[in-house]
């Protein structure tokens, strides 16, 4: 009788077993793809090589990041949510001002506005199913980015059930430079008429 009411146990939570989302942190993402204007993008720590703190509060999750700076990430249709914690790093002086700004397939869907040292903000994406793109950036205050050592802590994708791809950051996009006064497009030297 004990077999019969265990095994009906255990086939009532086989059948009503819901499966775990899988979550992928965007610190376990590659971080060559980041362009910043200042410092390289942590992995899991600030741009200052510090433990992640906004506000007085430790984080040990995340992306430490420095403005004017911008993250592409191929979302591959799987995505579910996204949730971050976002502000200035602890570490940075008092003259740091940036903003947050979070763009699913062309459209802003967060904007922090300009953060100070303050207590961080909350970023939660939800019903990203679907979405291809999302671009996360940082800007800076308005007064250029003088100390502006920015966090994305906490910051994680939740997929969607059986996702068969996860997000992974797009390549670095490159602008051409521009050619200086005295050069053609090609690089040569312009010859210059004189007198």
């Amino acid at each position: 009788m004990r077999s019969v009411r265990f095994l009906g146990l255990a086939i009532l939570l086989l059948t009503t077993r819901t499966f775990a989302a899988e979550v992928v942190w965007l610190d376990e993402l590659k971080l060559d793809g980041v362009q910043q204007e200042w410092g390289e993008p942590q992995a899991r720590q600030s741009v200052g090589e510090h433990p992640l703190r906004i506000g007085g509060r430790a984080f040990e999750h995340g992306v430490g990041t420095h403005a004017n700076g911008a993250m592409s990430i191929d979302l591959a249709g799987v995505v579910d949510s996204f949730e971050a914690m976002v502000g200035v790093d602890d570490e940075a002086s008092n003259k740091a001002s940036l903003a947050f700004r979070v763009t699913v397939d062309g459209k802003v869907v967060f904007d922090s506005g300009v953060m100070r040292h303050e207590a961080p903000r909350q970023v939660a994406l939800k019903s990203l199913r679907g979405a291809k793109r999302m671009q996360l950036e940082v800007l800076d205050g308005g007064d250029g980015n003088d100390s502006d050592h920015a966090d994305w802590a906490d910051a994680k994708f939740t997929l969607v059930p059986d996702a068969t791809a996860k997000p992974k950051t797009q390549p670095k996009t490159t602008t051409p430079a521009k050619p200086a006064a005295n050069q053609q497009p090609d690089g040569r030297a312009r010859k210059i008429n004189q007198p």
